[in-house]
């Protein structure tokens, strides 16, 4: 598929409803964008290059997790989390709220 065959893209199309539109035109034009633009086209690969360190922090993360390697996984983890993985973040969460809990049951 390039960008002539989207929707206002040039070619056949499939076709779209009218409140779609202003949407499917602003995606050609971003599409031609990185076609044409440099510039543009070096912001999406950093743009997926950034999305790859998340996704991998994150399984790096779950991996060490499932070894019960805790002391790798909490930064990474936490990386993950800045980055912007939500599940990263709930884990964290679940483990210092088991972390809390030991705690407590040791100090009873």
């Amino acid at each position: 598929m390039t960008v002539e065959d989207l929707p206002g893209g040039g070619g056949a199309g499939l076709g779209s409803a009218p409140s779609d539109d202003l949407s499917i035109d602003a995606f050609v034009a971003a599409c031609r964008r990185v076609d044409s633009d440099p510039k543009e086209r070096q912001r999406i690969r950093d743009l997926a290059n950034a999305i790859e360190e998340e996704d991998a922090a994150y399984r790096r993360a779950t991996a060490a997790l499932e070894e019960g390697d805790i002391a790798t996984a909490v930064p990474l983890l936490r990386q993950a989390s800045r980055l912007g993985i939500g599940e990263a973040h709930d884990l964290l969460a679940e483990l210092r709220g088991q972390r809390t809990v030991g705690r407590w049951r040791t100090r009873r």
